[in-house]
């Protein structure tokens, strides 16, 4: 004799029991919760038999995170327990609505408030010293370079997606779908723009003596360097203006919601801050440090992304991704963890206090705080630097990233850890997802009448035993 709570049924009529715990009507509120992001009503006969189903099965946070932890795992849900084919898309949809980061509108409307207010501060200063016009130039040939990397990227990776499937390397083209290919897109010009701006800084600064002597980004004053810069420091500077304003723009209103997105948003518009203030008051000097420290490294990143996309793991991707991984942390710990606090945070918080501090100077007293600074003539230098450590904690935060990717590296596949611990499920991959997964609504009725009609005339016997349980159950 079967049960309700043994086989998946798909009888609408079947209801939580009023005895149901806390626990289980908190599981159920979040099963519901899962079956809205994944736009699938609640009162759809097969959602509720589904669900009915699961709470006898899933009772604690374990067990839900064993069944809807991964796509793997949710699948090995559905085998085990032999769930009727709606009741396994609609339990793989469910899985995929998971990990759908959701911002807080509140506070993605301040950082966008914050971030329009920036567009409008560097507009004003480039026309007002005669370089708006090159400004926006140099936004539209970003935007030109990038949808051509865009479009080599593209041929290159169905190259390589389709070589490394056909000579055995992974087990399917890893670039085949929308989604992978528009990720490798993005991580494609991404990674053009860090190795150029790399290459550009790294022959500016060999020609210099501002990374070998810190103390020289200060001498003479920054007020006595501003009109005398490197032409070609200066265009880097405008390019890279508008290079983060032009990635900042694409963060917020192109790209897909990921489990960092506030972290990254607020990167960007911190670094705007910094570059704007370092451009518009004759600290390009530190300035340059700070983006040759964070391109350089950047390129670790991309790399670990691009051929984490191409599935090159274990032996038979000649342990790619493992690799890129190592590198990527060992970078990270030295341009990030090492020599952008060490060198370059100490040089713009302390060395100007060695230098330039030899005059009596006015104290300043910080807000809220029993504290007094002496400014060493040098403006928007406190501010500065309370930005630049924020940059630090972000990075350290960061490495935290890694390191999670690197234990369940150990434990799990590499590409779930990295979908776990650092990308997640983006909104628009999920829609994408589910859509793939759901039937069309007619074909979906359809076979939902066909499966009903094919149990009701199978098993008579075992749908009238139920009716009958479920009867004695509401009388008691």
């Amino acid at each position: 004799m079967a049960s309700s709570s043994s086989t998946p049924s798909t009888s609408s009529s079947i209801k939580l029991l009023p005895s149901a715990t806390d626990m289980t009507v908190s599981m159920r509120k979040r099963f519901v919760a899962l079956l809205r992001k994944a736009h699938i009503k609640d009162t759809d006969p097969d959602a509720v038999a589904l669900i009915n189903y699961l709470l006898p099965i899933i009772k604690t946070k374990r067990d839900y995170e064993n069944a809807l932890g991964s796509e793997e795992a949710a699948e090995n849900f559905c085998t085990k327990h032999k769930l009727p084919m709606e009741q396994h898309q609609i339990f793989l949809s469910m899985q995929t609505a998971k990990d759908i980061f959701t911002p807080n509108p509140i506070l993605d409307g301040i950082l966008t408030f914050i971030f329009l207010l920036q567009i409008i501060l560097v507009t004003y200063e480039m026309f007002s010293r005669h370089l708006g016009v090159l400004f926006l130039i140099l936004c539209l040939l970003i935007d030109a370079v990038v949808y051509r990397v865009k479009y080599v990227s593209t041929v290159i990776g169905n190259w390589l997606s389709i070589n490394l499937h056909k000579y055995g390397y992974v087990d399917a083209p890893p670039l085949a779908g929308k989604i992978q290919m528009k990720k490798w897109q993005e991580q494609s010009w991404q990674f053009f723009v860090h190795v150029t701006m790399t290459m550009i800084e790294f022959v500016i600064l060999y020609e210099e003596e501002w990374w070998r002597d810190t103390t020289t980004v200060w001498v003479p004053h920054p007020f006595e360097q501003r009109g005398r810069f490197r032409t070609d420091l200066q265009i880097l500077y405008i390019t890279q203006l508008a290079i983060w304003i032009y990635t900042c723009f694409i963060h917020r209103f192109i790209d897909e919601r990921r489990k960092d997105y506030f972290v990254m948003y607020t990167h960007h518009i911190v670094t705007i801050a910094l570059v704007g203030v370092s451009w518009a008051v004759g600290y390009m000097r530190i300035g340059l440090l700070v983006l040759w420290i964070h391109d350089v490294s950047d390129i670790f990143v991309d790399l670990l992304k691009m051929v984490n996309y191409l599935k090159l793991e274990g032996p038979k991707g000649f342990f790619g991704v493992e690799i890129a991984y190592v590198s990527c942390v060992l970078s990270w710990l030295y341009w990030r963890l090492y020599q952008y606090p060490f060198r370059v945070i100490h040089a713009s918080l302390v060395v100007p206090f060695t230098l330039l501090l030899k005059t009596p100077r006015i104290p300043i007293r910080i807000p809220y705080l029993d504290l007094e600074y002496f400014p060493a003539d040098l403006p928007y230098h406190f501010e500065s630097n309370v930005l630049l450590l924020l940059l630090l904690g972000m990075h350290i935060y960061w490495f935290h990233l890694f390191l999670m990717i690197g234990y369940r590296i150990l434990t799990e596949s590499t590409r779930e850890a990295s979908r776990q611990e650092y990308e997640g499920d983006s909104d628009e991959e999920a829609e994408d997802d589910t859509v793939k997964q759901l039937p069309s609504k007619e074909s979906t009725s359809s076979s939902s009448s066909n499966s009903r009609a094919r149990r009701n005339t199978e098993d008579n016997n075992e749908i009238s035993t139920t009716t009958t349980n479920t009867t004695r159950q509401r009388r008691k």
